[in-house]
């Protein structure tokens, strides 16, 4: 039944905000009963549902890609290490340093992989690359070794992930 009084008095009205038995009708279902509530909750209520439908079918193929692109992105790819003995057993020298950091940025300059790991030694200095596919990666390594003239003191192996 709806209450003839404005909203204004009815809510100002004193007392418990919860009517005591006998006493009235509570101050939140003075609110519900109100000429403004039902058309407020016959408008808001579809065009709530609506913006949802709308939200997720906008969202499926976006969501989708999503997933497939962190599947994939969480499969580990294959890592080669190739290692370069130098011609005597000390550490790199600077040129040599050079010659790897000038492997390594043709390696990633060409889309071969990327490195993931860089370290040298006494008699020696490596790197590790990670690639999509070491049937295409290692014959590209191994050009770009025979071109540098490292190829025959080079060894390049599949390391796991």
């Amino acid at each position: 039944m709806l209450d003839p009084t404005p909203l204004s008095r009815r809510a100002l009205r004193p007392g418990p905000p919860f009517g005591l038995p006998g006493r009235g009708v509570p101050r939140w279902k003075r609110w519900c009963d109100c000429a403004i509530a039902a058309p407020l909750l016959v408008v808001c209520a579809p065009l709530i549902l609506l913006v949802a439908i709308i939200f997720l079918f906008s969202c499926k193929s976006e969501t989708a890609d999503v997933v497939k692109r962190t599947i994939s992105e969480t499969r580990q790819k294959t890592r080669v290490n190739v290692q370069i003995r130098l011609e005597k057993s000390d550490l790199p020298s600077p040129e040599e340093l050079d010659q790897q950091r000038k492997m390594e940025s043709q390696i990633e300059q060409q889309h071969i992989g990327s490195v993931v790991k860089s370290e040298s030694g006494v008699g020696y200095y490596d790197f590790t690359v990670e690639v999509d596919d070491t049937t295409t990666a290692i014959p590209r390594i191994r050009t770009l070794l025979a071109n540098a003239g490292l190829l025959n003191r080079s060894t390049i192996k599949i390391v796991s992930p």
